[in-house]
């Protein structure tokens, strides 16, 4: 399996994410896909700002994202 933090473009401004959630995650510290790759739902819904509906967003551009690289395989 092909990690996430092993490609450039693994910063969160490169991704499809919608910006206002790029910006919550970006004042929490979190620049990259990988981190959010490594959390669990439950961690990522302590983020401040975070409900469902982001959460549904994180996990499909982490899967569209895995879909990606393992195409390139």
């Amino acid at each position: 399996m092909c990690a996430l933090n092993d490609r450039p473009n693994d910063r969160i401004e490169f991704s499809s994410l919608p910006p206002r959630l790029i910006s919550v995650l970006s004042r929490q510290g979190i620049s990259d896909l990988s981190v959010l790759a490594a959390m669990d739902d439950k961690q990522i819904l302590l983020l401040d700002n975070i409900g469902h509906d982001y959460l549904q967003l994180i996990k499909a551009e982490l899967a569209r994202r895995r879909g990606k690289s393992l195409r390139k395989q």
